[in-house]
């Protein structure tokens, strides 16, 4: 009993080390993984305006919390994206344990060469250098009336025509933007 015990401990400390490297990692990448904050998760789902017939993607998923909030409003799929092996692996098992499973799947990948074009909604919470790249690059395919809701820093506009601001709305210390693909 004692060995189990000794075992589970040092399988505990072995994967927080391992997240706690891909996170420093993520910090030295542009992109360190901060959460949206539960507390203002669900006036943010509700700011996207979810639709059953909705493909959703996150870019920068961490461990997957919008996603899985997407697909238990019903959703038809949702998709995150992240580069870190530690959160996709979490993500994905905290879709199974939450049983949505079956629509929300993660990714490990660069996010810059997501391919976007089938989605309804996509959801970035990323620092300003990396939400405007992925505005002049990968978001680009979006169809016309798709939409984008970015969490604390906003889409430049000027730069990004495509894109026009619907909505913004504070939670908490954190502002949202809803943009929809013109």
């Amino acid at each position: 009993m004692l060995y189990l015990l000794l075992l589970s401990n040092i399988l505990c400390a072995v994967l927080l080390g391992y997240i706690a490297f891909a996170m420093v990692r993520s910090i030295a990448s542009g992109a360190p993984f901060i959460p949206t904050l539960r507390r203002h998760l669900e006036p943010i789902v509700r700011m996207a305006d979810l639709r059953p017939d909705d493909i959703v993607i996150e870019l920068g998923s961490g461990d997957g919390r919008f996603c899985i909030a997407a697909a238990k409003a019903g959703v038809r799929r949702a998709v995150g994206y992240d580069i870190s092996r530690p959160l996709v692996w979490w993500a994905r098992q905290t879709a199974t344990r939450e049983g949505v499973a079956d629509r929300a799947q993660f990714e490990r990948g660069n996010i810059m060469r997501t391919d976007c074009s089938g989605a309804t909604l996509i959801y970035l919470y990323l620092m300003p250098r990396i939400t405007n790249a992925l505005a002049e690059g990968p978001l680009r395919s979006l169809r016309p009336g798709a939409r984008v809701l970015t969490a604390a820093f906003p889409i430049d506009t000027a730069a990004n025509p495509q894109f026009r601001l619907v909505r913004s709305e504070l939670f908490g210390s954190v502002r949202a933007f809803l943009y929809v693909r013109v």
